[in-house]
């Protein structure tokens, strides 16, 4: 793993575990700005909790924020996710920014 600093600014790093209590929850960091985030389903995969996708928010309405959607199977035989309807699952994320 490597981190480029672009500039002089001082890159920091912040982490959490959040609870889903929706299909796309919104995640409020310590940082300012969030420039790069990485976040994991925190237990096994099910049909109805199959895994998680992150997506950095607008850093100017929403500075230091990010959104995590959780995604199922849409069925047994039909693996194509769709948003999740199974929510209290953890997710472990780790972001980087100023």
């Amino acid at each position: 793993m490597s981190l480029v600093i672009e500039s002089a600014d001082t890159m920091a790093i912040a982490s959490g575990t959040q609870t889903t209590v929706a299909a796309s929850d919104t995640v409020q960091t310590t940082l300012r700005e969030v420039r790069q985030v990485l976040a994991t389903i925190g237990e096994d995969l099910v049909l109805t909790a199959a895994g998680v996708t992150v997506t950095i928010s607008d850093q100017v309405a929403s500075p230091g924020a990010f959104v995590v959607k959780s995604w199922m199977a849409t069925t047994t035989g039909n693996t194509a996710p769709i948003a999740a309807t199974t929510f209290g699952k953890k997710v472990h994320w780790i972001a980087v920014g100023k």
